[in-house]
């Protein structure tokens, strides 16, 4: 049996702030490489052939590895690790996960624990094989809760709150996670940063004083990891751990990037969640449906969209996208998957929470085909949520069908995507609207097949080499922010 006892007794054979130290730099080249580290090739006959299969060390592994670390050991008077001491730690720990993962899906329904795997590798594994989607988030998140509240003076100012927990404005605040990312890429320990000479050229933030400051922000002592209820998500919260010794070691290098990306918006979420209020959800609503609008207007002709007039007695689906052949309904759904659900292995009650979300969405979808008739337009309904969730036609469309079917008008033609896919398939289209007829035929012919991949984002490269021109490059917020700094960031479709 590979109980978390037998990992951790193999944990305690060395010194912490050493193995905290050691993986950090591990997942440091991970994340410089955009690829996992090859530990071994094992050849093996099989009859007249041989076939080599590689092992490779995984950097969510480590980030899990590191938390256990923190739970069963201490930085006085350990073995110091090395890499290969590392590489059997992990072993260790995937021994334990294959014990663990045996008892999460006990006494779930099929479907259930189909849903669990979904979400949990897609909010836990997936970000660590596509850290493009740090510098898309950046783009995206940038635009909604900086530019746009800007451009409409809007009266919530999320500079004062952003000021009032880190003492920068949002610009500044994501000025200074660049530059840590940059420290970081030199060195998993970020304890004394000390500038040999001033760099405030590069930009006004750039100030010891303004880096340290978010370097104690984002820091956690190791007694906070060992009774935070996140666990080992924590990681998301605080990606820089303060050591009983007073040094400041980064783990998991993934973790601190993304902050890159999200930091701002956690933070003006955790304000408004601390203060038990809906202010936060709402307003980001809104700024989502013009982040939307804004889009549309970038890449659409007039005639390719309308807003759905909203109903006293129903509630109705939020845009019609049209082109010679279909006529799309879209519904928006900008709900953020909480940190409860960022976990290999996220409780089954706190996903459906979040998919109630959806199941509303779809019924709109419904409400909206059924009040609009449309007799020069096959109607294509279209749920857009923002959380990525890699696999949401595939799985989750048919759960929540499945859920809602008895009080569906018609359950043909209901597909989901993520912002991202939207963007993706709205640059294609503002293109080649062939192209877009072609995505969309696609996605009719295979709607009830799972045999061939059904998602936007792999049914979209097969048809057109057009990449998502939306985020990449008429917003470009990443491309704009510190050139240069940004540059070990691949963009997979920036065409």
């Amino acid at each position: 049996m590979d109980s978390s006892s037998d990992l951790h007794r193999h944990l305690r054979r060395y010194k912490l702030d050493s193995l905290l130290l050691g993986i950090g730099d591990i997942t440091r080249k991970m994340m410089a490489n955009n690829q996992s580290i090859k530990i071994i090739d094992i050849v093996r006959s099989e009859g007249l052939f041989q076939r080599k299969k590689s092992i490779y060390l995984s950097a969510f592994h480590l980030s899990d590895l590191a938390y256990h670390a923190i739970q069963a050991t201490n930085d006085f008077g350990k073995k110091q690790p090395s890499f290969d001491d590392i590489v059997k730690l992990s072993n260790e720990y995937i021994k334990y996960d294959t014990y663990k993962s045996d008892g999460e899906f006990e006494e779930l329904q099929e479907n259930e624990v189909l849903i669990k795997i979904v979400v949990g590798h897609s909010q836990k594994q997936f970000p660590y094989q596509e850290i493009y989607r740090i510098a898309n988030e950046f783009n995206r998140q940038t635009e909604i809760i900086q530019e746009i509240p800007r451009k409409i003076n809007l009266e919530f100012h999320f500079d004062n709150i952003c000021k009032q927990y880190t003492g920068l404005s949002l610009s500044d605040f994501r000025a200074i996670l660049f530059i840590l990312y940059a420290y970081n890429s030199s060195s998993s320990d970020l304890t004394a940063i000390i500038l040999d000479k001033p760099i405030n050229h590069i930009h006004p933030a750039f100030t010891s004083a303004n880096i340290n400051r978010i370097i104690q922000y984002y820091s956690a002592s190791y007694n906070e990891y060992r009774k935070s209820e996140f666990a080992e998500s924590h990681f998301h919260i605080k990606p820089i751990v303060a050591t009983s010794n007073n040094r400041l070691i980064v783990p998991d290098a993934f973790m601190l990037a993304n902050k890159m990306a999200d930091g701002p918006l956690w933070v003006l979420r955790d304000h408004f969640r601390n203060k038990n209020s809906q202010d936060f959800v709402n307003r980001f609503g809104l700024l989502f449906e013009k982040y939307i609008e804004n889009m549309f207007a970038s890449l659409l002709e007039n005639k390719q969209y309308s807003r759905i007039s909203e109903s006293k007695k129903k509630k109705r689906a939020d845009w019609f996208i049209y082109t010679t052949k279909y006529r799309i309904i879209v519904e928006l759904k900008s709900s953020i998957a909480g940190m409860s659900i960022k976990t290999l292995y996220p409780d089954i009650a706190n996903i459906k929470k979040y998919i109630n979300r959806l199941f509303q969405g779809v019924l709109q979808l419904d409400e909206t085909e059924k009040a609009y008739s449309d007799i020069h337009h096959q109607t294509i309904k279209l749920l857009v949520h923002y959380e990525t969730l890699f696999i949401s036609d595939g799985v989750l469309r048919p759960y929540i069908i499945a859920q809602k079917r008895e009080k569906l008008n018609s359950t043909n033609n209901i597909f989901f995507c993520d912002i991202g896919e939207f963007e993706w398939f709205i640059s294609v289209m503002s293109k080649s609207e062939y192209e877009a007829k072609l995505i969309i035929e696609n996605k009719i012919e295979t709607q009830h097949d799972s045999k061939e991949g059904i998602e936007f984002s792999q049914i979209i490269p097969r048809i057109s080499k057009t990449g998502n021109i939306y985020n990449n490059q008429i917003l470009d917020h990443w491309g704009k922010h510190l050139p240069g700094l940004q540059r070990p960031f691949v963009e997979r479709y920036d065409n």
